[in-house]
């Protein structure tokens, strides 16, 4: 056995916090784990990056946690992420047309997900942004290429209701997809955030 805490409890949440709460946060949480001496801050910005790669809009406090290894607190290893179920066009809508995640994404507040938004939050979790933009990268093309396979996989024991499933969970894969499809959109985001501090620095020169 070994010491658990959520995220709940390393953030020190109120029993009723709900979305909104600037403390629901994976920044917030990426500082609570520097005070608590838990090693995994990098990992922390991959789980927040990769909840959004394949729809899991349930990452909530509870669904992350440190474990105690005895020595010192590390993240725990990932659990409960799963696509959620969203069939395609409901309201009219292209499926998450407006991913937001369980957790704030960044120091502006709101679980808003795009690549600028991912990029630019990098540094806080200790990464460096070209390597974050490759992991993304990366990340995007597996989660397309595997992830209807893996899904029909887990299905087999459900061969009556597995294409509904998987219908009604393609849209959940819809940001991954789209960075797959076009791998010039991470280089461009990159670039932008790069581009920033200098157009930052000019302006206040003016």
């Amino acid at each position: 056995r070994k010491l658990f805490a959520s995220a709940h409890t390393a953030l020190a949440l109120n029993l009723d916090a709900v979305r909104g709460d600037p403390k629901r946060s994976y920044l917030v949480l990426a500082d609570a784990m520097r005070s608590w001496g838990a090693a995994g801050i990098p990992q922390l910005w991959q789980r927040m990056a990769f909840n959004a790669l394949v729809g899991n809009v349930d990452d909530h406090p509870r669904n992350h946690g440190l474990l105690h290894d005895g020595a010192g607190w590390q993240l725990s290893p990932a659990f409960d992420i799963t696509p959620i179920f969203r069939p395609a066009n409901r309201h009219g809508e292209p499926p998450f047309s407006r991913l937001s995640l369980a957790m704030d994404t960044s120091a502006s507040g709101g679980g808003a997900v795009d690549v600028l938004r991912l990029l630019r939050s990098a540094p806080h979790f200790e990464l460096d942004m070209g390597d974050a933009a490759r992991w993304l990268q990366d990340a995007a093309n597996t989660v397309t290429q595997q992830s209807e396979g893996l899904l029909r996989e887990a299905l087999a024991p459900l061969p009556d209701d597995a294409q509904a499933i998987v219908d009604d969970t393609r849209g959940s894969f819809c940001f991954a997809q789209t960075l797959a499809a076009d791998p010039t959109l991470v280089d461009k985001a990159l670039d932008e955030v790069k581009r920033a501090p200098a157009r930052r620095r000019t302006s206040r020169g003016r």
